[in-house]
């Protein structure tokens, strides 16, 4: 659903859906919501409509819609392939009931906390990629194809992938290596996507702040990471994009 609608629209719709669902038949929906949101990330990186930093390296670098969708598919099948595992982690109960129609909550309303603090994050990148001392450390992060990808993947943990695919942009060519790192760079932490702290929200609003799913978020994410990171090195070094 994240290729065709944005991963942000997919978890808008899905997560209020789960957690309504959740309540009615008493259960616990943290790492549901959780495989959603990396299913929304990995399934968004299938298209250049599937995400904002898709959008923008497929303008930025006037990619073919053709090349471009020859680009990720490895990529999202392994993401694919290792969130069945995660789910298969998850213990399966038979769950029957029924909601009431007047019952499923109407569509969040618009975070306006969230958007003014991506915000921050586009003026921000925007003034210190004019810093010298940021210009030196990003062309030695973006000397070599696996730097690239690794170094925005990793970056993408602290400033979220969508400021790290535009602040790497204006230093390197490599926009194959780029558009996989920063699709990568959506797992770890909850601030590495947009859609990460969306589907956060949603669970917030209606469970209140919770260590609970950060720390279950972080763990399960990390390892995606790693794993993701490793899945990208071979596959330069092998194959190469």
């Amino acid at each position: 659903m994240g290729a065709l609608i944005t991963n942000d629209v997919a978890l808008i719709a899905l997560v209020p859906l789960t957690m309504t669902i959740a309540e009615k038949a008493k259960f616990e929906p943290v790492w549901i919501v959780i495989i959603q949101s990396q299913a929304a990330n990995i399934g968004s990186a299938l298209t250049p409509i599937g995400n904002p930093q898709n959008l923008f390296l497929f303008e930025k670098y006037e990619i073919g819609i053709w090349e471009f969708g020859s680009l990720m598919p490895p990529f999202v099948v392994f993401g694919v392939c290792w969130t069945l595992v995660m789910n298969l982690l998850n213990t399966k109960r038979k769950i029957v009931f029924d909601v009431p129609s007047s019952e499923i909550r109407e569509p969040q309303k618009i975070d306006y906390f969230l958007l003014g603090t991506f915000l921050l994050f586009f003026v921000f990148i925007d003034n210190i990629s004019r810093m010298e001392i940021i210009a030196t450390m990003m062309k030695s992060a973006t000397n070599g194809e696996i730097r690239t990808m690794t170094s925005s993947a990793l970056l993408s943990q602290f400033i979220s992938n969508v400021p790290a695919a535009i602040l790497f942009s204006s230093f390197t060519g490599s926009y194959k290596e780029l558009l996989l790192g920063v699709n990568i760079g959506g797992s770890g932490k909850i601030i590495a996507s947009l859609a990460n702290l969306i589907a956060y929200r949603i669970y917030v609003k209606e469970k209140g702040r919770t260590l609970k799913y950060i720390a279950v978020f972080t763990a399960s994410s990390s390892i995606t990471l790693i794993l993701s990171i490793v899945f990208g090195y071979l596959r330069l070094k092998l194959t190469g994009l």
